[in-house]
């Protein structure tokens, strides 16, 4: 369930499939196995976390102590992966892999956390306990050797051999800095190097919020409008005005007059109603998008796939073109230009960029501050209790 981009409709329909077993009470019983992804995005890693987390035991030839095995405690000499051996966190001992059949037979189960629901239990196994003539600790240590230097193949490695989620490099940037990096220029205005505007609109039970950013060379971006609209997606004047915003024009400070090239719109609540806009505004300028968990870098959007429209109390089927988008990718790249240093006066480097003046709002020091804990926690998905594998 952790390694598939499942979209929010999709999952929730996995969480009614195990409502469903509620029929059974206490016969039932609900598994659910993947191989982890990214930390805080993976679903079975939350599961895990809510689980006792269990871990497989077994003791040491030597002293007896019992411990479950931790890839950083298998060692060997630099190019030498045939000598590697494990050493016992007890007496240091290092125990040879022919020792491996006596201590699985000896291993036992144990939990290590306390369960937020009593009757949910976890398991978790490495392809360190693999059985002798399986995947042996020098073929574990050859393909760390040859994952080094990339971190895609660092990356799975971590979720298929040693079971664990991936850490995405790069950090949140502290919020003081990332508010000390607004540039000068009054909001609503298109700095001289924006050379085309686009938005993203996303729709609220009371509202529909949208922020307009030009884009330069060199991926340069800057926030040029946070607009928000009243009215949730049941008030068709909140449509109404969202529709009059795709004609609007915003002055750039060489005098051009630009309108949005494009406006994605967020499919995530109330998609129907957002399905049948989109639809009345054409592809040309309007695109649909659903955001999906996981990350894909050879194609970040995808699509575009038609779903079905209702208009008028009328299905029309294929009636709108909706595209997604791999959320993960993006804040990684997000992560990447937060982080670059603030260009001099001299220099135009790639970046974003906020304005010194606030946009209803939106750069004070507390969005500043929520800005860099989301980056820093990244979204939490939906899930379900269950007993994790």
């Amino acid at each position: 369930m952790g390694g598939f981009p499942i979209p929010r409709e999709e999952f929730r329909e996995a969480r009614d499939g195990e409502a469903r077993s509620l029929t059974f009470a206490h016969r039932r019983k609900v598994f659910l196995v993947s191989t982890p992804t990214i930390r805080g995005l993976s679903r079975i890693e939350r599961e895990y976390d809510a689980s006792d987390q269990r871990r497989f035991f077994v003791p040491c030839p030597h002293c007896r102590q019992f411990q479950w095995l931790k890839f950083e405690r298998l060692r060997w000499d630099k190019g030498r992966p045939e000598a590697a051996d494990y050493h016992c966190e007890g007496c240091e001992h290092p125990i040879a892999e022919h020792h491996k059949t006596a201590m699985l037979e000896a291993g036992e189960w144990r939990a290590t956390a306390v369960a937020a629901d009593p009757g949910t239990v976890g398991y978790h196994l490495s392809a360190l306990y693999s059985p002798i003539g399986w995947l042996s600790w020098e073929r574990i240590v050859r393909a760390w050797e040859a994952a080094q230097g990339s971190d895609e193949a660092i990356r799975a490695f971590k979720n298929t051999i040693l079971g664990e989620t991936w850490v995405e490099s790069g950090e949140a940037p502290d919020w003081s800095r990332l508010y000390d990096r607004r540039e000068a220029w009054k909001p609503g205005i298109v700095p001289a190097g924006g050379l085309f505007l686009t938005a993203g609109a996303d729709v609220q039970k009371d509202r529909i919020e949208v922020d307009v950013w030009a884009w330069g060379r060199g991926g340069t971006s800057w926030l040029v409008d946070h607009i928000v609209i009243d009215g949730g997606p049941d008030h068709q004047g909140a449509w109404a005005e969202l529709t009059r915003l795709l004609d609007r024009t915003w002055v750039q400070q060489n005098g051009a007059h630009l309108r949005l090239a494009k406006l994605a719109i967020d499919t995530g609540y109330e998609a129907p109603a957002v399905y049948a806009w989109s639809r009345r505004q054409g592809v040309a300028q309007v695109a649909p998008v659903k955001g999906v968990e996981g990350f894909n870098r050879s194609s970040p959007v995808s699509g575009p796939t038609y779903v079905d429209v209702t208009e008028v109390g009328k299905r029309i089927r294929r009636g709108a073109r909706l595209w997604t988008v791999a959320v993960s990718t993006f804040k990684a790249e997000t992560y990447r230009h937060l982080g670059l240093p603030r260009p001099t006066k001299e220099e135009l480097a790639e970046g974003v960029q906020y304005p010194h003046g606030t946009v209803s709002g939106v750069c004070g020091p507390l969005n500043f501050r929520l800005h860099s804990a989301v980056l820093a926690v990244g979204p939490r998905p939906m899930g379900s209790s269950g007993s994790p594998g």
